[in-house]
């Protein structure tokens, strides 16, 4: 009996000691600031390269990647960077996951009052629309200086922005160049407001205010089956409107390209909306690794 109980003892003891043993695998943290110009408080999350463990980088800088979308952007953003700079195909990197509280409100440059030219009807979205020029003031007036103050971060500064984060990203390329050296715009919603923003990217693109800056935009198989990239262009149906306009925007860069702002655009024919955030983020940031390496 003393040994059964003995043995029943062992048994039980080993997966309650095996839990205490376990460590959680930890991405980042979270983090906050209070905005004085959105009147809130704002969340963001946080990583730090690993090689900040080692005492010789004590004092070491790093880039910083900001995500629009952090809540879903980030994990998949710290993953690859991980990845990408122990092969030494990018330099290590802090990553800023941004919050987002009110997309309709944080990540759109215009008002609208509903989804027109796809729904009329839909107002949800639409109706807090059209802060996006303030919360890029939250980011280059408080956000950006709060960061590079508190983490050793250098004013090498990357944007990512997925859908309308990517309409976001756009807007602060053409209208705040100044505020990133890299842009990363996926699938950007460039038909919000019946194209505003393309059709004014003509007149800024033409004044060749980008110098220095790169930018990667992709865009994802959202058109009808079978449809060409040639068809696409020359179709007027709402069922191409969201492609067509990113892809114009690629057509204007291309046409008004300077020598010094390096600019890649790509099409993922088997990718759809929402699956083409991962491989456009392992893209870019391979892209701009080599770009640098090429200056």
């Amino acid at each position: 009996m003393y040994r059964l109980l003995l043995l029943i003892f062992i048994i039980l003891a080993v997966p309650a000691h095996a839990q205490l043993t376990k460590k959680q695998i930890v991405t980042g943290f979270v983090d906050s600031l209070y905005s004085q110009t959105l009147k809130e408080n704002r969340q963001i999350w946080v990583h730090l390269p690993d090689a900040r463990n080692d005492p010789a980088n004590k004092t070491k800088k790093y880039p910083v990647l900001y995500a629009f979308d952090g809540g879903y952007l980030f994990n998949s953003l710290v993953g690859m960077a991980e990845l990408l700079s122990g092969s030494s195909s990018c330099p290590d990197m802090i990553i800023i996951g941004i919050i987002q509280v009110d997309r309709g409100r944080e990540l759109t440059p215009t008002h609208v009052a509903n989804m027109a030219p796809f729904d009329a009807s839909d107002t949800t979205f639409a109706k807090t629309s059209g802060g996006g020029e303030a919360f890029t003031t939250f980011l280059e007036k408080e956000l950006i200086p709060y960061v590079e103050s508190t983490y050793l971060a250098t004013s090498d500064r990357t944007l990512v922005g997925h859908s309308t984060g990517g309409l976001m990203v756009i807007n602060t390329l053409l209208k705040h160049p100044g505020l990133f050296k890299q842009y990363v715009a996926i699938d950007p919603a460039m038909w919000w407001d019946h194209q505003r923003l393309l059709l004014e990217s003509k007149t800024i693109l033409s004044r060749r205010l980008l110098s220095g800056k790169t930018l990667y935009l992709s865009l994802s198989n959202t058109l009808p089956g079978g449809m060409s990239l040639t068809a696409a262009e020359k179709d007027t149906s709402i069922k191409t409107l969201h492609f067509r306009s990113a892809l114009q925007l690629c057509r204007l860069i291309k046409k008004y390209t300077q020598k010094d702002f390096t600019f890649r655009w790509k099409y993922y024919p088997n990718d759809n909306h929402g699956s083409v955030a991962l491989i456009t983020a392992y893209d870019a940031i391979r892209f701009f690794s080599e770009s640098n390496t090429r200056q």
